[in-house]
């Protein structure tokens, strides 16, 4: 005699609320790095697409700093003032108003407001006079502004028509005047000692076309200046009236983004540059090259004087202990890489980063949550492609298609999710809520037909009718933005895996619960 069991699912989706938890991979591209100088451990990172990250344990951790702007435009400046606690300063350049201009925070950015003022548009570069932090000029593509009230109201202190600095890409203010300021510009350097009435080219032994990228005032002897330019250092004893080119570093690039002074040892100071940092320890005479990473800027611990962090365009954030003799990788919770791909197999995720030279593809182990580098070969994808007559004809964006067995297929769009009961031949809107609007990933539950998960505004969608009708399974309020697909895999039921175009992955924790009877 045969005994059959049937077996029924139950299929009961529960959000757990819990925080998203950010998997990586780590690091990437950082243009700006500084430590609070009221808080020695905490310390701030931004990326050029204008993300910021804080970390609070001197770079072991990081996390997300909220920024109204975040990937709205390129950030350019980055001011974490020295005398007032949590007041922060962002340039940005965007093709949309809104977003470009000059950012504040007076909270340590939880908050931000936006200087209003006709022209302080496209913001490259910001100078907070050390005496007064209500005293801030900005540098624009038409000259430089000025502000005396914390940034409430400005005063365009160049002449938008007549020759002066502009456009401006880095300024610094005199320590001992708020009247004198140096600005840098694509065409060399420029100098008011008059609040910006009138104003000066100071270039008397530098060379044409040097872009400025950063301007330094030695803390010692404020006549001793110091320029980073495209075609190297600059170093001027005589408040910026003539130049001198310092003897570069060995092997390193004459591109130099910014040069810094140490704290205590002012006879120190670091540069970073295309090829890596270099250090001189005679005032800026000669110079050595330290690391080998193409780095934008440098920051140092005020409670460890040998500690310094530095930005890399490829690496993430870097931390020495010795002055920069030895760095090591400080990137947990900072993914700045652009993503390009997710696939899986059975107890695995694959991921896809692309830089400008080549592609790296990671596996992540979901037992171990490490990463480990793999050959671009080695990457699995069951994925359909889309048929050729559906790109063809179609007048919006395809993210993702996956197969429910037979001919049947789904689609995330734009234009919402679609259906094909015939391999892709027709299509049409599908049914219900997801029909309408813009679905930006899908993918099947492995191991249970029918079951599909999809991600619309922040939301999982959970189907258990092969998409046919659709239930809310997870809403988090702090859901990571600009995210590129999902995934669940067949050993971590319990997981969802969420891709995003630059954090990397993050994963949440859900409960499906499956009652066999």
């Amino acid at each position: 005699m045969r005994i059959f069991l049937a077996v029924f699912f139950i299929w009961i989706p529960i959000p757990v609320h819990a925080a998203w938890n950010a998997l990586g991979p780590f690091g990437g591209s950082a243009s700006f790095v500084q430590v609070d100088h009221h808080r020695p451990r905490t310390v701030i990172a931004a990326t050029s697409n204008a993300q910021l990250f804080r970390s609070d344990d001197s770079g072991d951790t990081w996390k997300v700093l909220p920024f109204p702007a975040e990937f709205r435009g390129t950030l350019k400046a980055f001011v974490v003032d020295a005398q007032v606690p949590d007041f922060y300063l962002v340039g940005m350049i965007s093709e949309t108003p809104e977003y470009s201009g000059l950012f504040l925070t007076m909270d340590g950015g939880e908050h931000w407001r936006k200087a209003i003022s006709e022209g302080l548009l496209n913001v490259r570069a910001i100078a907070v006079w050390p005496h007064d932090s209500g005293i801030v000029a900005a540098g624009t593509e038409n000259g430089v502004f000025m502000s005396r009230d914390w940034g409430k109201t400005w005063d365009r202190i160049s002449s938008e028509d007549d020759p002066g600095p502009k456009p401006v890409v880095s300024l610094q203010f005199d320590p001992l005047d708020s009247n004198i300021l140096y600005a840098g510009t694509p065409n060399l350097a420029w100098k008011t000692e008059d609040g910006g009435m009138t104003w000066r080219g100071i270039d008397t032994g530098m060379h044409d076309d040097s872009d400025v990228f950063s301007i330094l005032i030695d803390s010692r002897q404020h006549q001793r200046v110091f320029a980073t330019t495209c075609r190297g250092i600059y170093r001027s004893l005589d408040s910026g009236a003539t130049w001198k080119k310092a003897v570069g570093a060995k092997d390193a690039s004459d591109r130099t983004f910014q040069i810094v002074q140490h704290p205590l040892r002012t006879n120190m100071f670091f540069a970073s540059t295309a090829l890596g940092l270099i250090r001189s320890v005679d005032g800026g005479v000669t110079w050595n090259r330290l690391s080998t990473h193409l780095s934008r800027s440098v920051a140092f611990d005020f409670g460890r004087p040998d500690r310094i962090f530095l930005a890399t365009d490829d690496a993430g954030i870097l931390r020495s202990d010795d002055l920069g003799l030895h760095f090591e990788q400080v990137n947990s919770g900072f993914t700045n890489m652009r993503l390009n791909s997710l696939a899986t197999d059975k107890n695995a995720l694959f991921v896809t980063v692309l830089t400008a030279e080549k592609s790296t593809v990671f596996r992540f182990d979901p037992i171990l949550d490490t990463w480990e580098t793999i050959p671009e070969d080695q990457l699995t994808d069951e994925l359909p492609a889309a048929p050729k007559s559906f790109l063809a004809n179609a007048n919006f964006h395809v993210y993702k298609i996956v197969s429910l067995g037979g001919r049947t297929l789904l689609a995330a769009t734009s234009s919402g999710l679609m259906r094909s009961e015939d391999n892709g031949h027709i299509w049409a809107a599908a049914a219900g809520r997801l029909g309408n609007s813009t679905v930006r990933a899908i993918a099947k539950y492995p191991g249970i037909p029918g079951v599909v998960l999809a991600w619309q505004f922040g939301t999982i969608f959970v189907s258990k009718d092969s998409g046919r009708t659709w239930n809310a399974m997870a809403n988090e309020a702090d859901s990571p933005d600009a995210v590129a697909d999902l995934a669940v895999l067949s050993d971590e039921p319990n997981r969802v895996f969420i891709l995003t175009e630059n954090r990397g992955v993050y994963s949440l924790p859900v409960n499906l619960t499956l009652n066999r009877k």
